[in-house]
């Protein structure tokens, strides 16, 4: 049988995805996705392939306009920009070279799962270098890309020229689900179905569970309050002309935990160490100590347009880049007193815990065309014998998740979760 012509075309086959009563969503790595298809046609028609294809992707799409010209005679484009990378496939083939009778549907019963990790790293493959060593993608939501991601030609040259530009369709999704294709004979393009999409919900570690600690600076602190003498005019001046003044460094650490659950409340460690202490009579009590502010910093790193030659309606280049928004977090802890913990000999430890709660903000994603994660910006202080020490710290690399990817407890606190 030849190839019939575009008004010669048979109607489309009929096509129905049943899944099993045991498959539910959310579904998680490694989650079987199973169930029967059921393919029927209104003549019958010899078929040379028939699949079933599971598959995962990435999509990153933005389509810019621009107007270009004059008032008087202007010509609108648009630039689309639409990138997929496919993250994994599996195909089931159940039928070939067979026949397809009009009076009895074709069924057969298919069987995948989600698999427990992608088989490499879509970042990194170009335009991304370094710093990605993790694998797996992350989300499975609609996810809007940044704001600076907007193609922003710039006018070139003097004369009547003017430039008015929008940018819509801005997005970037991660889905995965099944597709048939059928290969009759009569044509030379397969068919090819609607994609049924499923709700897939990796745990909450893609990226692996981990505490990120970020030490404080060294600061050299000289006075006789540091055994214990108060404070007074004369003896301010004798610490400053004696070389036999008591003194110790003061420093610390900032120690977090690697994911942050949206709405939540997080604990933030601030642990200050007084070492090199110049003298046995050294004795420091407590310490107050206080978080002044907690700001969390989206970081996305993703493909972006690069800007145009003037006229020249080419597809735009890629480029990397990074969009930072800053978002100010609310911590529910005030001033607090701590002890020493009992350090090693030489060395005095004091740690404090404040709670700090993350709002509803976009949660991470990775995929091959964006990798969006977080840093804290920080700043603590802690008085000491009558000095205030400030400190400012960043602690990078944390990921934000939605409350609903945490189970199990796995994002809670380093000493729960080890419970």
């Amino acid at each position: 049988m030849g190839i019939l012509s575009r008004k010669e075309t048979l109607p489309d086959p009929v096509l129905s995805l049943h899944l099993d009563e045991s498959c539910a969503p959310p579904f998680r790595p490694g989650s079987v996705i199973s169930g029967h298809m059921v393919l029927s046609t209104s003549v019958n028609r010899a078929i040379r392939q028939a699949q079933l294809h599971f598959t995962g992707k990435s999509t990153t799409c933005q389509t810019a306009y621009e107007t270009v010209g004059s008032h008087d005679a202007r010509e609108e484009r648009s630039i689309p920009y639409h990138h997929e990378v496919e993250l994994f496939t599996q195909t089931q083939t159940f039928l070939e070279d067979s026949k397809l009778s009009s009076k009895e549907p074709c069924t057969t019963h298919f069987d995948f799962s989600f698999p427990s990790r992608t088989s490499s790293d879509p970042l990194l493959s170009l335009p991304f270098t370094g710093g990605t060593t993790q694998s797996n993608t992350y989300r499975s939501a609609q996810h809007d890309l940044p704001h600076s991601l907007s193609y922003n030609p710039q006018p070139r040259g003097i004369g009547p020229k003017k430039y008015i530009k929008r940018n819509t369709a801005k997005s970037a999704t991660i889905d995965y689900g099944l597709q048939v294709t059928v290969l009759f004979d009569d044509q030379a393009e397969p068919y090819r179905s609607d994609r049924q999409t499923f709700a897939f919900q990796p745990f909450c570690n893609p990226y692996r569970q981990h505490d990120i600690v970020t030490t404080l600076p060294m600061k050299l602190y000289a006075s006789s309050r540091l055994i214990c003498e108060s404070k007074s005019l004369m003896r301010s001046l004798r610490d400053r002309m004696s070389k036999a003044t008591p003194s110790v460094k003061v420093g610390g650490k900032i120690t977090v935990q690697g994911h942050l659950t949206q709405l939540a409340v997080f604990p933030f460690h601030a642990t200050v160490m007084v070492s090199e202490l110049s003298g046995s009579a050294i004795a420091i009590e407590s310490v107050t100590m206080w978080v002044e502010s907690v700001t969390l910093v989206a970081v996305t790193t993703y493909r972006a347009l690069k800007v145009r030659a003037d006229r020249d309606k080419s597809v735009p280049l890629e480029r990397e880049a990074v969009d930072e928004e800053c978002i100010g977090l609310e911590v529910l802890d005030e001033k607090r007193v701590v002890r020493d913990e009992g350090g090693e000999k030489g060395r005095m430890v004091y740690d404090g815990v404040f709670a700090v709660r993350v709002p509803s903000v976009s949660p991470s994603l990775k995929t091959f065309n964006i990798d969006r994660k977080y840093r804290l910006r920080v700043r603590i202080a802690a008085e000491m014998c009558g000095m205030v020490f400030e400190w400012k710290a960043e602690v990078g690399g944390a990921v934000l998740i939605g409350p609903a990817a945490c189970p199990g407890g796995m994002c809670k606190p380093p000493k729960e979760r080890e419970q």
